[in-house]
């Protein structure tokens, strides 16, 4: 199943500290997603649906990657 080559970005933010995260949504398999960039190790993001307490969903900068 392919799903990011029809996604629609939602929103996009660039937090005080320079980091960026966009929320992405793909039709074709129901999925939503958040990415980031130029985070810092401990940064933090977290997802939740209005209306289903209890569904939050996040991830934490762990390493640096040296591309």
């Amino acid at each position: 199943m392919c799903c990011a080559p029809q996604l629609d970005t939602l929103a996009t933010h660039r937090t005080t500290t320079g980091a960026w995260m966009e929320l992405r949504h793909s039709r074709e398999c129901g999925t939503t997603w958040a990415r980031t960039w130029c985070g810092r190790i401990g940064d933090r993001i977290e997802m939740s649906v209005p209306g289903r307490a209890g569904a939050v969903h996040g991830a934490e900068v762990g390493n640096e990657e040296v591309l």
